[in-house]
């Protein structure tokens, strides 16, 4: 009996942990605890970004949506960058840049792309950014009403689903596809064929006769305020003064002689101004250059500081009060004192008719203008 308690008593298995493996434990652990650890440090630093990104972004909607609010047409032109200005965050410093590309050409399209770039250091100091671009283009907004315009009397669509320079009183030939116009004050028998869908004319007609022609419209009316001896703002809106007989012409650089414009001009009484068209060749890249001119005055001022009584000056209506300082925007559309390189047909390219006499020359338009209607020196020109 005694040697059966000893055999069962040295069968006993040993109890506790040996000092192995509480190391090899505490090392999972520890290894386990690191892992989770480094897990939440990602975790903590992601949402760290995440926060920051949402500040940067906002920053830089606010720097795109206060170039888009732009008030008038003014305000579009003195778009430009800003001076970095430094925003301090919860928990970084943001540095915003700007930046506004503009299309090269005087036929480019008017808008221009604004860039806003947002750049940081994060908390691990790591650069970070963020970069937001819009096309801002420039329309009036006082043109945002024509949204509610029936397409066809606004310029939403153009106007008989033809080219917008097609005079409106051309008659369609849908089957061709084309438009016949006979000019106001031209001799009898004399039309223009025009394509529908670029507006360019393509044939020059004396009665039933038609010979081919690459051309472009220029047109436009000349408005007089010879009433009053200083027109101002209100006065290029409504000109006060009666119709002067005066014609228009184009003297062309491009293509050279012996091409030249056919101008016509007729009354127009209900607006009490001169209303021109023309049809100008183009060369071979189908373009030309040049400059139109009102003839017919009975005396024109000799400089833009002739104030001589009984003279006149001849201003433009452009957006631009002086040319001289914008040569790089000054597109075709908007009436320089030259064009250049013109390849499209251009309607609304107006003239105002003044008294030499008066001190303030070509009148511009008013502090808060519905429609732009600034004026500037053309014949003689600044």
């Amino acid at each position: 009996m005694k040697t059966l308690r000893c055999r069962a008593r040295a069968g006993r298995l040993p109890r506790g942990v040996s000092l192995i493996e509480a190391m090899v434990t505490m090392g999972v652990m520890a290894v386990g605890t690191l892992a989770v650890l480094g897990v939440q440090t990602s975790l903590r630093l992601n949402a760290d970004i995440s926060k920051q990104r949402s500040a940067a972004v906002r920053i830089a909607q606010e720097s795109l949506e206060k170039a888009r609010g732009y008030a008038n047409m003014t305000a579009y032109n003195n778009i430009v960058t800003a001076t970095p200005v430094p925003v301090v965050g919860d928990n970084a410093s943001y540095q915003p840049d700007e930046q506004v590309i503009e299309p090269a050409g005087l036929n480019a399209p008017k808008q221009k792309t604004f860039i806003t770039t947002v750049t940081w250091q994060d908390r691990g100091n790591q650069p970070q950014t963020v970069r937001l671009a819009t096309l801002i283009h420039g329309t009036p907004p006082i043109l945002s009403g024509s949204l509610v315009v029936p397409g066809d009397t606004g310029p939403v669509r153009n106007p008989g689903n033809r080219n917008f320079a097609i005079p409106r009183d051309a008659a369609l030939d849908a089957t061709t596809g084309t438009s016949r116009y006979t000019p106001a004050g031209a001799p009898a028998g004399v039309s223009w064929v025009f394509n529908n869908v670029s507006g360019f004319i393509t044939q020059r007609c004396l009665g039933s006769v038609c010979d081919a022609f690459n051309g472009r419209l220029l047109a436009g009316f000349v408005r007089f305020a010879t009433a009053v001896e200083n027109p101002g703002p209100a006065d290029t809106e409504n000109p006060p003064g009666g119709l002067m007989q005066v014609g228009v012409t184009v003297v062309l650089t491009s293509p050279a002689a012996p091409a030249a414009a056919a101008c016509f001009v007729n009354d127009d009484l209900v607006s009490a101004s001169r209303v021109y068209v023309c049809a100008v060749p183009v060369n071979n890249a189908g373009m030309w250059s040049g400059r139109s001119e009102v003839t017919g005055l009975p005396a024109l001022a000799g400089d833009v500081a002739d104030v001589t009584a009984g003279r006149f000056r001849v201003c433009r209506y452009t957006p631009y009060r002086d040319h001289l300082l914008v040569p790089s925007q000054m597109r075709n559309e908007e009436h320089p004192l030259n064009y250049v390189n013109v390849g499209r047909s251009l309607p609304n390219q107006n003239f105002l008719v003044v008294k030499a006499s008066g001190i303030n020359g070509c009148p511009a338009d008013g502090p808060a203008p519905q429609v732009n209607t600034n004026t500037w020196h053309h014949q003689p020109s600044a």
